[in-house]
């Protein structure tokens, strides 16, 4: 495995582990329901001590909103997050903390109670640690992404694709890789983007990929069509084919 997952059993629905098996990554979600940071540090403890230094490129370290007030105090809580992000440094692994969003009728009061104190404590220790930060905690999900105040399966699919989106734009995963996402996992970034930012990277992908085609010396080209009577493609194919360069083919289906 070359990255791993720690914390609440709620970080472990958000992780869609096939949405970045495609980048060439595979990983291990050790995460569960009520997992304190103390008992995510001691994972990752015991993980690091048993993995050769170096092979492990990334940690997601998923945050609930009220982590620092869960499974003891706050100052403790604190210490064992330093500690786990100073061992993540220490091993030459890339931290990435993500905290997570929250139902609609549950974010301002979790702002004002939680998330302002974990955000500013972050910030700080992003002076001292050199780890990526992905806060989801304001993704504008609508009320029917959530049961009661916890994400089902549409929620969690929105989540997944933006974490992972999240992972190729911050270099996590490399944006090489972003070309070979499932239509399914494009279908439901388009759904979750704001439009300019999906279109941009969108046109990005196109762009990579037509600078990569003009340096093949062969090309191949496939048509696909449902039903021989509705074929209409004989000009467009034979541009390729009376070409060397294209090795175009039908696909009947």
């Amino acid at each position: 495995m070359n990255f791993f997952v720690t914390g609440d059993g709620s970080v472990k629905a958000n992780v869609n582990l096939k949405f970045v098996t495609p980048a060439g990554s595979h990983g291990a979600n050790f995460a569960a329901d009520g997992q304190s940071l103390r008992q995510s540090l001691s994972i990752a403890r015991e993980v690091f001590s048993r993995v050769e230094r170096g092979k492990i490129d990334f940690v997601l370290i998923g945050l609930a909103p009220d982590v620092l007030f869960q499974g003891g105090t706050v100052d403790e809580n604190l210490d064992a997050l330093t500690e786990y992000l100073k061992l993540c440094a220490q091993v030459n692994t890339k931290a990435v903390c993500v905290i997570l969003p929250v139902a609609p009728n549950v974010r301002d009061r979790c702002r004002q109670m939680f998330v302002t104190t974990l955000r500013e404590i972050l910030t700080a220790l992003k002076d001292l640690f050199a780890f990526e930060l992905v806060d989801l905690f304001d993704l504008p999900l609508p009320k029917n992404y959530f049961t009661d105040e916890n994400l089902n399966s549409d929620g969690v699919r929105a989540v997944d694709s933006i974490l992972t989106f999240e992972l190729y734009e911050r270099k996590v995963l490399p944006f090489a890789d972003f070309r070979c996402m499932s239509y399914e996992y494009f279908f439901e970034l388009s759904r979750c983007l704001p439009p300019k930012i999906f279109h941009a990277q969108m046109d990005k992908i196109f762009r990579t990929t037509v600078a990569e085609l003009k340096r093949k010396d062969r090309i191949k080209v496939a048509f696909v069509t449902d039903h021989a009577a509705t074929w209409c493609g004989d000009k467009l194919y034979n541009m390729f084919a009376n070409n060397p360069r294209f090795e175009p083919t039908i696909f009947l289906c």
